[in-house]
């Protein structure tokens, strides 16, 4: 090799090296995984004088590539890529490479079996050659990068390929830190969004209990999601001096969906509950609404009581709902009681809910619940139960206690505090 040569030599390298050093300054200015990206292959291009490139990264749960962002000689997205080529480890240039975790140069595409066809055949690209190294970090694959139709032939000697591959640690590392900031990004976005559901519902739960005029009733109510937002429910939707309406209700699911479709469900009821008296025509009407436009998939189990505040009679209707809890003063005994019903509501569009009618006398108790109190379990995976309420429920009768809170603490106890399932109780006692 003559002088001129070598010098021409050095001259290439030291570009390719200051553009590789310019890269990472660029590739570390931004968190942002998309331009990351895109100034990666644009740099790499520049540098290597390249017609394309592409990053692919690696899904651990396909257990494929998966190009995620392909530029063209002039800069523009090759969008068709990412929709639709996916490649096996030791498929194609970028599999063998993810495959051995080294460096490939391949002068000559059209004589190299190993190339993968498909690419060039579903993007109409013609490609000449490839330069090619893993995307590690601390030895774990994230992917591979890419150049295709490199001008220079000088470009990929031995010293090349341990140039780019050093390159592509740099590059790694960017991708990762981008992907770790990206997910911190949209959890710190999740929490918000949370928190302004957790928002929203509260403002659609009663801000006060009922109280009645002459005293014959008295009515509380505690719901404490497993999460920031529930499913849980409970209302308060028509009264008068003589008349108190009950509701409570679980929504299939948790989280934001379920807080909507409870905000939308209260909203129904108290509109219908304006219309009907009837508890069973409150849910069946309800239920209707609900079936024709709840998503796929939503529906929520529900009771609906009505209160004569001048006997003491109640009506209840039942949507496949748990057993409310009955507590009679004259005996000191909770009993179960299962209601007749119909199915969740948001199911079926013409279901029907018949009604059943209770007696209270003066010092009974309904306690209306969900059943994450039923269901919430200790460090052997019991459950809480019927049983165990019931022992409380006529301890704290005893006592002369309301059950609710006790109830509470009992299932704090019991669970160690860990929480499944949103949980919720609902009293009314006769006076």
């Amino acid at each position: 090799m003559n002088l001129e040569s070598e010098i021409q030599r050095l001259q290439q390298r030291v570009r390719v090296l200051y553009g590789l050093i310019e890269t990472s300054a660029i590739i570390n200015s931004s968190l942002d995984l998309d331009e990351v990206l895109r100034l990666v292959l644009e740099k790499a291009q520049t540098v290597t004088g390249a017609e394309a490139s592409a990053i692919l990264l690696y899904n651990p749960q396909t257990k494929k590539l998966e190009f995620e962002v392909a530029l063209g000689e002039k800069g523009g997205t090759i969008q068709s890529l990412k929709e639709k080529i996916t490649l096996d480890l030791g498929q194609g240039i970028a599999g063998t490479v993810a495959q051995t975790r080294r460096a490939e140069w391949v002068p000559d595409a059209a004589r190299d079996p190993r190339v993968a066809r498909s690419v060039d055949a579903t993007t109409g690209f013609v490609t000449r050659n490839i330069l090619c190294a893993p995307l590690l970090v601390q030895e774990r694959l994230i992917g591979v990068a890419e150049v295709m139709n490199i001008a220079d032939p000088k470009i990929g000697g031995l010293e090349d390929l341990e140039v780019f591959e050093t390159f592509c640690r740099q590059v790694a590392v960017a991708i990762e830190n981008a992907r770790l900031h990206r997910g911190m990004l949209e959890r710190e976005r999740e929490r918000q969004q949370l928190e302004i559901a957790a928002v929203v519902q509260q403002s659609f739960l009663p801000s006060h209990f009922p109280t009645c005029p002459r005293n014959r009733f008295q009515v509380e109510a505690k719901t404490i999601p497993a999460s920031v937002v529930g499913g849980d429910l409970y209302d308060f939707p028509s009264r008068s001096d003589d008349w108190l309406a009950l509701a409570i209700g679980d929504v299939s699911g948790k989280g934001v969906p379920a807080a909507l479709f409870m905000a939308m469900l209260i909203s129904d009821l108290r509109f219908t509950a304006l219309k009907f008296c009837s508890p069973g025509d409150v849910l069946r009407a309800v239920n209707a609404g609900l079936a024709t436009r709840a998503r796929r998939g939503m529906f929520v189990t529900m009771q609906y009581l009505l209160l004569d505040a001048t006997t003491g009679a109640v009506s209840a209707a039942n949507g496949g709902h748990v057993p409310l809890v009955w507590y009679h003063r004259r005996t000191g005994k909770a009993e179960p009681v299962e209601l007749p019903g119909g199915p969740p509501l948001g199911i079926l569009p013409e279901a029907a809910y018949p009604e059943t009618t209770l007696a209270l006398e003066h010092g009974d108790i309904l306690l209306l619940l969900t059943d994450g109190v039923l269901e919430s379990k200790n460090a052997r995976g019991g459950a809480f139960g019927l049983s165990r309420l019931t022992e409380v429920m006529e301890a704290a009768g005893a006592n002369g206690m309301a059950p609710l809170h006790p109830i509470l603490d009992a299932v704090e106890a019991f669970s160690g505090g860990r929480r499944h399932d949103d949980l919720t109780l609902v009293e009314l006692r006769w006076c």
